[in-house]
């Protein structure tokens, strides 16, 4: 609600709601048709999205995708875990990375400019064994080679999604990570020479809450002034 009222779009105006989460209070009916009444957009198209950490992205990605060829106009995404139901209070290598999070944004068309750029989504089933949650169990991880995977893969697609956008490292503002360990996030940011201060790492107040990080984090970044119009 609070997304809603910041974007100053009326609820009765959105065309979509997606809610992207692994950790759902039910299998069905899917979460985003209940947020969308909530909210009071009863005529939204709404779905989930299950991808986990990549989970926003996807969503914001497929809510673009909508705008842009004309579809809807107006579209709310929300990132959402509820992670510690299916934590292992035993398990302390692995229960003190994660938290409970959520945050959302509004996308909508425009002649204003402030386009969202080039998206690029990858996956990987290789590594389906690092991290896994099966039904009504605990999250098991493996940390040491999901570290490993994962600053392979963010630095790999850094340099991907640069070359996409037509873009050097210099010309970007901020480096939004998922915030899923600051250990992780420093290793990327050593690896291809970022500088300290354009990186965000917010892991230390917020944890790892999964797909929730990245809107959280964007949304911190706005409030201290490290995310402004035209960045």
């Amino acid at each position: 609600r609070e997304a809603m009222a910041r974007a100053a779009v009326d609820a009765g105006e959105l065309d979509l709601a997606i809610v992207a989460t692994s950790t759902a209070d039910e299998i069905t009916p899917n979460a985003a048709p209940v947020v969308a009444g909530l909210i009071g957009a009863e005529n939204a198209g709404a779905f989930d999205v299950g991808s986990a950490c990549t989970g926003w992205l996807a969503g914001v990605a497929m809510a673009c995708g909508q705008i842009e060829s004309g579809r809807a106009t107006h579209a709310v995404v929300v990132g959402a875990d509820f992670l510690s139901r299916f934590l292992d209070l035993s398990d302390r290598e692995t229960t003190p990375l994660f938290a409970d999070g959520a945050g959302a944004v509004v996308v909508s068309a425009s002649l204003a400019g402030g386009d969202v750029g080039p998206v690029l989504l990858r996956s990987d089933s290789a590594g389906a064994e690092l991290i896994r949650l099966e039904r009504s169990g605990r999250i098991q991880m493996q940390g040491p080679e999901t570290f490993r995977a994962a600053v392979d893969s963010l630095a790999s697609v850094t340099t991907e999604i640069l070359t996409l956008a037509g873009v050097e490292i210099a010309d970007v503002d901020l480096f939004v990570y998922h915030q899923a360990n600051s250990r992780i996030i420093r290793a990327v940011g050593q690896r291809l020479g970022l500088p300290g201060d354009r990186v965000v790492d917010y892991v230390e107040r917020f944890a790892n809450s999964s797909t929730a990080t990245l809107p959280i984090a964007l949304s911190v970044a706005e409030q201290e002034g490290r995310l402004r119009p035209g960045a």
